[in-house]
């Protein structure tokens, strides 16, 4: 219970956090024409400010510094640095638009990151009959979900509330499996992520008063990756996979009406 109860404060500081920040960038967003514009596959019509993700992603790391900064585990300082490099690349793309190639080089750098501090997947513990995987197949394997992950919800990000309610619904899933694991670091850092979809989703359902853009998406995509293999359950990925692979068909059948 004493667990659960320290759960509680990480998630309530990232909603007040991203509450206070996510309508005071909105207004700066009107004031600086920062804006998600329409294309073919966004439903909104009008132009709506963008790098909602910005107030995403400072709720995430205030809540783990004070929730979670006695955290001495490197993996969690990898996956830190890997979400920092993913938002700083995210950020700079909302404003002028980076190379696909250029972007794809970056992730694989922080992929590569998470990747090389051990947070890969080295067994599949007898799923589908196979257990320990080869060294370029752990690589090859973590940095492919990684990428796919990190993309896919990049790409959901352009419809109101979509890709907001995915995030909470697979956090919600990884907080109670760390929970249960005794993994109470990584508790921790999704518990905040929800607290600041929480707030998010309140300005980003339809219609949408905000975006969270590459922004917030790239970092959260990223971490949903990482998060997914660490829990050492090949059937979270199966599942993770399978939700994205479902709401891209989903995307891109929508948008084609």
């Amino acid at each position: 219970m004493n667990q659960i109860i320290q759960l509680f404060f990480p998630f309530i500081t990232a909603l007040i956090v991203a509450s206070i920040i996510i309508p005071s960038w909105i207004q700066l967003c009107s004031k600086w024409n920062l804006f998600d514009r329409p294309d073919t596959r966004k439903h909104h019509t009008a132009i709506i400010p963008s790098l909602g993700g910005i107030g995403i992603f400072i709720a995430i790391m205030i809540s783990i510094f004070l929730f979670g900064s006695n955290n001495q585990d490197t993996n969690f300082h990898s996956i830190t640095a890997a979400m920092l490099i993913l938002f700083i690349t995210g950020f700079f793309d909302d404003l002028t638009d980076i190379k696909a190639r250029v972007k794809l080089n970056i992730q694989l750098v922080a992929a590569l990151i998470v990747t090389y501090s051990g947070l890969r997947i080295q067994t599949l513990n007898g799923f589908a009959g196979v257990h320990e995987l080869p060294i370029l197949a752990q690589y090859a394997i973590s940095i492919f979900i990684i990428l796919f992950l990190v993309n896919a919800y990049n790409f959901i990000d352009g419809l109101d509330g979509l890709a907001a309610t995915i995030g909470l619904i697979i956090f919600s899933i990884f907080t109670v499996l760390f929970h249960i694991h005794g993994q109470q670091a990584y508790a921790v850092l999704c518990v905040s992520v929800i607290g600041a979809l929480v707030s998010f989703l309140y300005f980003n359902f339809n219609p949408a008063r905000v975006f969270m853009g590459d922004t917030g998406s790239l970092a959260l995509g990223g971490l949903l990756g990482v998060m997914a293999f660490m829990i050492h359950q090949p059937l979270t990925l199966v599942i993770a996979g399978g939700v994205f692979v479902m709401e891209l068909l989903s995307v891109v059948t929508q948008v084609s009406w």
